[in-house]
């Protein structure tokens, strides 16, 4: 590029200025608009790979928690449905949650924090923010970021009041759970009786389903296809019975089926992805 030179004499002294005609102002622009052009695609993808990895840790984490709280109560995992026992817990199952509860949780097992203040017949879980690991960096099941709760799916406390759901990012495959409350309880077993864990689903990216009711993406009730999450560019991080997670694309979150209608003429990988049965 060139520039055009100025000589401006003050006394004896001769000073050179440069400065750049109005075109040449121009042309510097549009190199560096051409430059951000072909740089900010690079820079949306390393945050979206950021967040994924931010996402498969989350897995990994909730993974070993499962584990934790499976060799604690001999195989199980936290219930998948209400009872008199467990009464509104099996939502909370990642948190928020009062410490009266967190045993019935894995709330304990990745060291999330306890709701505070002294526990009150309605249980106030929400008294606590949602744990980190409980959210995924790129959305959460009613696809927002900031919200810790879901006005469009209420649960009931231990008084038997309706209050918004927990807000968090995955789900437990259902059949992993304890069945208490529970029919059809033969596709239950323990943890430490799955006899294909590098295949069976253990958890997932949730969203509310396509399809599905805001119930069933619940922390504690994955349970079909149509309830991942392909918030990852068209995939889906799912953590599998062994400890590892992998991304699905589309295409191969789809070939997984619906562990509640499986049938005879779905493959026998289909059906271990679920349960045994």
């Amino acid at each position: 590029m060139k520039f055009r030179h100025y000589f401006i004499d003050k006394g004896s002294k001769m000073k050179k200025k440069c400065i750049f005609t109005l075109i040449e102002l121009l042309v510097v622009i549009a190199i560096i608009a051409i430059l951000a052009a072909l740089l900010l695609p690079t820079l949306s993808k390393a945050k979206g790979t950021a967040q994924r990895i931010k996402c498969v840790n989350n897995l990994k984490q909730l993974a070993m928690a499962f584990q934790g709280y499976a060799e604690v109560y001999e195989g199980w995992g936290p219930a998948t449905s209400s009872s008199a026992a467990y009464k509104s817990i099996p939502p909370y199952i990642f948190g928020p949650i009062h410490p009266k509860h967190a045993d019935k949780t894995l709330v304990p097992f990745f060291s999330g924090q306890l709701a505070e203040g002294v526990y009150a017949a309605d249980a106030r879980h929400n008294e606590a923010p949602m744990p980190k690991l409980a959210i995924c960096p790129t959305g959460r099941r009613d696809k927002s970021i900031q919200t810790d709760t879901t006005p469009n799916d209420t649960v009931q406390n231990c008084a038997g009041s309706n209050v918004a759901a927990p807000n968090n990012s995955y789900s437990v495959n259902t059949f992993l759970a304890s069945p208490v409350g529970t029919s059809n309880v033969a596709r239950w077993h323990t943890f430490w009786k799955v006899k294909h864990p590098s295949i069976r689903i253990l958890m997932a990216d949730v969203e509310y389903g396509r399809g599905a009711s805001w119930s069933g993406t619940r922390a504690n009730q994955l349970a079909r296809i149509n309830q991942f999450s392909y918030r990852h560019n068209n995939a889906v991080n799912i953590a599998f019975a062994d400890g590892h997670v992998s991304i699905f694309q589309y295409f191969e979150g789809e070939r997984l089926g619906d562990g509640s209608s499986v049938n005879s003429s779905a493959s026998q990988k289909v059906k271990w992805a679920w349960h045994d049965m």
